[in-house]
């Protein structure tokens, strides 16, 4: 939830006093009916999808709250190199492609993938590792080719990295 307590348009356009709630989730009328119980007397809501609820005399009010928009991660893991007398099998790919997963499902709504975070995870689903590069991509539609990078990749506050076993690439170097 974003909020808006000047008496300004904010930044992000967010109208003075009101609020954002952007939801991953729910069916649109019950994530509305319960934004609507539980805001503030008198704060807007504010999103790119407005529903019509009851108030409490049973005339119809509009709640505003946003959706995020999903975007497509890719995630490129460069085996560099292996301890000594082990193989790069498929079994340890595999467990790559799990634990990136499996941590890529526990980043939310607004949160930048930070590309530093899926070595712990990696390193402990797997053995014989001897160094990783980890880099990162967000594309808009899935059809566009990732470009990716060491760095840490920026999500903005609506917006949800959407990540899939098929985007996760393992390279032997």
């Amino acid at each position: 939830i974003y909020e808006n307590r000047t008496n300004v348009i904010d930044a992000f356009n967010l109208p003075a006093h009101s609020f954002e709630a952007v939801v991953s989730g729910g069916a649109n009328q019950a994530v509305a009916d319960k934004l609507f119980e539980v805001k503030p007397a008198g704060i807007e809501t504010y999103g790119n999808t407005s529903i019509q609820v009851r108030d409490e005399n049973g005339d119809v009010q509009i709640c505003n709250f946003s959706r995020p928009s999903d975007k497509f991660a890719w995630i490129r893991v460069s085996v560099n190199s292996l301890n000594t007398e082990e193989a790069l099998t498929s079994e340890i790919v595999q467990a790559i492609k799990d634990a990136v997963l499996a941590y890529g499902d526990t980043v939310g709504i607004g949160e930048d993938i930070i590309t530093q975070r899926f070595y712990g995870p990696i390193y402990s689903a797997t053995s014989g590792i001897g160094s990783i590069t980890v880099e990162a991509a967000l594309t808009a539609l899935i059809s566009d080719t990732p470009t990716y990078s060491t760095t840490n990749v920026a999500v903005t506050r609506a917006e949800l990295a959407v990540f899939d076993e098929t985007r996760i690439v393992v390279v032997v170097v």
